[in-house]
C-alpha cells in the first residue's frame, strides 16, 4: 500500500496515514483498517478539529498531492469518506459534532446517510445548537430533492 499523510497528527501524537487501494480507503500504516471498519471511525475524529485536520479543504489538498505523489488520480481525494467521523461523532461522541457540523457541506450525501446524521442528531448529548443547526442543514438538503425527514411522535 502506498500510504498518504499524515493527514493529521493527534493529541497523543499518533500520526494519521490513509491510504486508497482497489476502491478501498484504509488507515493506520501499522495495522491498516478499512475506513468504516473497526475503530476506524473514532480513530478519524480528530480530522474534524482546528487544529489538527483543520478544515476540508486542507484535507483535500493533503489528499491530492499524496494520491499524485504515489501516481494515483488527485480526484479520488473528493472521494474519501470524510462521512466516517461525521457521523461518528453524532453517534458516539456527541462532544464532536460541534466539529462535525463543519463538515457536512462538504459531505456527498445520499438519502440514507442523510437520514442517519438526522437520527443521530437527536440523540442524547448532542448541544442544541448543533442539533437545530443540523436539522436546518438535512432539511434544506433534502427539500432541495423533493422530500423532508420528519421525527416521529412520541
Amino acid at each position: 500500500m502506498k500510504w498518504i499523510g499524515p493527514i493529521f497528527k493527534n493529541a497523543g501524537g499518533w500520526e494519521a496515514f490513509v491510504a486508497y487501494e482497489s476502491g478501498v480507503w484504509y488507515l493506520d500504516k501499522e495495522n491498516p483498517i478499512e475506513i468504516g471498519k473497526s475503530k476506524s471511525a473514532v480513530m478519524l475524529l480528530p480530522i474534524l478539529q482546528k487544529g489538527y485536520g483543520e478544515d476540508f479543504s486542507t484535507q483535500i489538498d493533503i489528499l491530492q498531492n499524496g494520491l499524485e505523489n504515489n501516481g494515483q488520480n488527485p480526484e479520488l481525494a473528493y472521494e474519501f469518506p470524510f462521512y466516517v467521523p461525521v457521523l461518528a461523532a453524532y453517534k458516539t461522541m456527541p462532544n464532536w459534532a460541534n466539529f462535525a457540523i463543519d463538515w457536512l457541506p462538504n459531505l456527498k450525501l445520499d438519502r440514507e446517510s442523510a437520514l442517519e446524521i438526522f437520527d443521530a442528531c437527536h440523540g442524547y448529548g448532542i448541544d442544541q445548537k448543533v442539533r437545530q443547526k443540523t436539522i436546518s442543514f438535512i432539511n434544506s438538503w433534502s427539500k432541495e430533492r423533493g422530500f423532508q425527514f420528519a421525527r416521529p411522535k412520541c
